[in-house]
């Protein structure tokens, strides 16, 4: 899938998949799917999903542009995504960028990793379209 990346050993992220990608997610051997957009679902999606025991986990997050994305909603996510009984994971937004760098930067940000760190891998995935807003919520965000 687009922006498809390892987190952590069983912990993945990418953009939304599609038809093509479903035969290599399907050798993740995910247990759990977490889509942070609440969008209809491609034809198949939730088929695949069934046929191979996957739970699916839907987040409606609103897009980082137009608003700052709660506590709450992200400490939600954050309580499905880091805990490993839901693992393997792929946790993914429409294209892999900004929701799921968002999520990804916290998970980074409880890892101890440094900010720069962080917004490096952040701005990697989301290049061209960086946006000053989530750099802003990585650096200041407290669980």
């Amino acid at each position: 899938p687009i922006n498809f990346g390892i987190v952590t050993p069983g912990l993945y992220r990418s953009g939304y998949p599609q038809v093509h990608d479903y035969p290599f997610i399907q050798s993740l051997k995910l247990k759990t799917i977490v889509t942070l957009v609440s969008k209809e679902m491609p034809d198949g999606y939730q088929a695949f999903m069934d046929t191979n025991g996957i739970t699916h986990r839907v987040f409606n997050m609103a897009g980082t542009k137009k608003e700052v994305i709660s506590t709450e909603m992200m400490q939600r996510i954050l309580d499905v995504v880091t805990d490993s009984a839901n693992y393997p994971l792929l946790i993914h937004c429409n294209h892999g960028k900004h929701r799921t760098g968002c999520v990804v930067g916290l998970i980074r940000k409880a890892s101890e990793w440094e900010i720069p760190a962080i917004l490096q891998e952040y701005s990697h995935y989301a290049s061209p379209k960086v946006r000053e807003t989530d750099l802003e919520y990585l650096t200041k965000f407290n669980a």
